[in-house]
């Protein structure tokens, strides 16, 4: 497989911020829009030949929808440029809930302009940031504790329990690392994140049944993407699969085996929105594609002990969250 040389992307990099200059320049003219930010591999400079340009605008229009029907989708200049709209108002939410996807852009984001200070004072609040606030601490409680309560009853569902012990455990890790004062970057910075809480990474690996999962089976997922159609979920799933082939290049394999997971999560809401489907019980119930796709990735697993590693991490970081929310003072 060829790979790009350093100048290669260097020119790559330059030319797509190039590009978000110049559309920063007429969305500026706007009145109702506030900011303009690059994220995802511009901002991180990690963008390869094939990559394309990820904008966050922040705009007064209350136009706002839930991701990803909020990107909007154009080729500039022969590249692909994706330009995903919020509001100041949805962006305050995501911030103060520490919805690490949104602090992750944030942090890590180029700004293209930002006409009242607002996410250069958003970067300040964040550093400034020691624990999450009562109502958020709250929030995890009750949804560690219907995780708890649920998992168990979903055991003879093979490939649903297997599904929801991923999410379960992924959502668990997102908490841990807020506590911890970092927010969760996403499933590729895994190993960083955890390099320092090698207990939990062991925990959590057993948590999700990490060690049962067959990268190979990348493959299966691969042959059944549609090519040609134009949807935010497929483009998400290619580049995920992309970074989970890059990351087993690396030997980063927890990180390549939950980013693996986080595009097969894309593929089932893909397929949720393409049939028509309200939740992930009536996806499992209807579409045996997904179902059978699930039990691939995880191939033999004892689904008993699977339980019992899943619930005993959802048991520390439930004791780490109920700890914290008793230190907090109304």
């Amino acid at each position: 497989m060829r790979k790009e040389t350093m100048s290669e992307t260097q020119t790559k990099f330059d030319r797509l911020k190039e590009i978000a200059q110049t559309l920063g320049d007429k969305l500026k003219k706007n009145k109702d829009n506030i900011a303009l930010l690059i994220f995802g591999s511009v901002a991180t400079r990690n963008v390869g030949e094939k990559g394309d340009l990820d904008l966050l605008l922040i705009s007064q229009r209350e136009t706002y929808l839930p991701e990803p029907q909020n990107v909007e989708e154009k080729v500039v200049s022969g590249e692909i440029v994706q330009i995903s709209n919020i509001t100041p108002k949805q962006l305050e939410e995501d911030i103060i809930g520490l919805v690490d996807y949104r602090v992750n852009q944030i942090q890590e984001g180029i700004i293209v302009f930002d006409k009242e200070g607002l996410i250069q004072k958003i970067k300040k609040n964040l550093e400034e940031i020691v624990s999450p606030p009562k109502n958020v601490l709250k929030t995890w409680l009750s949804d560690l504790k219907e995780d708890f309560e649920i998992l168990p009853q979903k055991i003879s569902n093979k490939a649903e329990f297997l599904f929801l012990t991923n999410r379960s455990a992924l959502w668990a890790l997102r908490i841990f690392l807020s506590l911890k004062g970092t927010p969760f970057r996403g499933p590729k910075y895994i190993e960083e994140q955890l390099a320092d809480y090698p207990q939990i990474k062991n925990l959590f690996l057993n948590a999700f049944g990490g060690e049962s999962i067959n990268l190979k089976i990348k493959s299966n997922l691969k042959d059944v993407i549609p090519s040609g159609e134009d949807n935010i979920y497929l483009f998400m799933i290619r580049d995920m699969l992309t970074d989970s082939d890059e990351l087993e290049g690396k030997k980063k394999n927890i990180a390549a085996k939950t980013t693996f997971l986080e595009a097969v999560t894309y593929f089932g809401l893909y397929l949720q929105e393409k049939e028509g489907l309200e939740n992930w019980e009536e996806l499992f119930e209807r579409n045996r594609l997904f179902a059978q796709l699930i039990k691939q990735t995880f191939g033999e697993i004892d689904l008993e002990v699977l339980l019992k590693d899943n619930l005993k991490f959802n048991q520390i970081v439930t004791s780490l969250v109920q700890n914290q929310l008793e230190s907090v003072h109304l």
